[in-house]
């Protein structure tokens, strides 16, 4: 039973099933498919089972795909400034883009977790657009500092975990399933459930730390997250739409909100920020209003 558990015994099997393939079909049929199966014995005595290896080799082959795109698609990226906008010249075929100055209605700086780490992001600017999605955003693919300001209001210790709430939930499954699982293999094998859980939890620990809002100038700038990317997005307070105070249960409780921002770049775009206390929230409410 033990033989049939490992992940040679696949590979066992399999050579048995070829070699009687390779009888009937003769030398040329069997001598490459002899090959791949070798290669998939010498994997599974170092103890990595051929399943996680071909989907190490899948997401290798998609991270090479998607490096690929980017270079043709930003390669002898060039940009100049021009009296009333921006031209920009990007990819291998010399793309041609202009974007006059009063048409951006925003400028979003993002990071990932390696690049918050670093202190170094990339910026892109949202052009005025129709329709739900609205324009593509001009990505400018060199790595910069975050060139907007501080927040001065921003998430309180106390609502960190909120923050943390996913990442918990997903560490202690991963940790329970563990414990649950008798076979020492399979235990093993339950153990990099823990690095996404771990890798989330910094992030959100992140999003916290940089989460803010602040209002200079005319512009309104939330540092906030989606998804596995934190961001700053400048708006110009003209450029509002709408800005919304969203309270679920436990915000009413303590005396938090959500403020989320609907600007002029799509229909459907909207830049927010987590656990802002509702008094200060309304004062920047307020303080847009004033200014706008």
């Amino acid at each position: 039973a033990a033989a049939w558990s490992s992940p040679a015994s696949g590979l066992m099997f399999t050579g048995l099933a070829l070699q009687r393939a390779g009888r009937i079909l003769g030398e040329e049929f069997s001598r490459p498919v002899y090959d791949t199966v070798s290669r998939g014995f010498r994997i599974a005595i170092l103890g990595i089972p051929p399943a996680v290896t071909g989907i190490g080799v899948l997401l290798a082959i998609g991270w090479l795909i998607a490096l690929l795109r980017d270079f043709l698609k930003y390669a002898g990226f060039t940009v100049w400034t021009r009296p009333n906008g921006l031209m920009f010249l990007r990819g291998l075929l010399h793309r041609r883009e202009y974007v006059r100055k009063s048409a951006v209605r925003a400028a979003v700086f993002q990071q990932t977790l390696p690049l918050y780490l670093m202190r170094r992001g990339v910026l892109s600017l949202y052009p005025a657009g129709k329709g739900k999605r609205g324009a593509s955003p001009l990505l400018l693919p060199r790595l910069c500092r975050d060139p907007f300001p501080k927040s001065t209001v921003r998430p309180s210790l106390r609502s960190l975990p909120s923050y943390l709430t996913l990442p918990g939930i997903l560490l202690l499954l991963a940790l329970v399933l563990i414990w649950l699982v008798d076979s020492r293999l399979l235990a093993s094998l339950l153990l990099p459930l823990l690095i996404p859980a771990g890798w989330l939890a910094a992030f959100r620990t992140a999003s916290w730390h940089r989460a803010g809002i602040a209002v200079r100038r005319g512009r309104i700038f939330l540092h906030g997250f989606h998804r596995m990317r934190l961001y700053t997005a400048a708006i110009p307070i003209g450029e509002i739409r709408q800005i919304r105070l969203i309270q679920n249960p436990f915000q009413q409780c303590s005396g938090t909100c959500t403020v989320r921002l609907y600007a002029g770049t799509a229909a459907q775009q909207f830049f927010e920020v987590k656990q802002i206390d509702m008094k200060q929230a309304r004062a920047i409410l307020s303080s847009c209003e004033r200014e706008h």
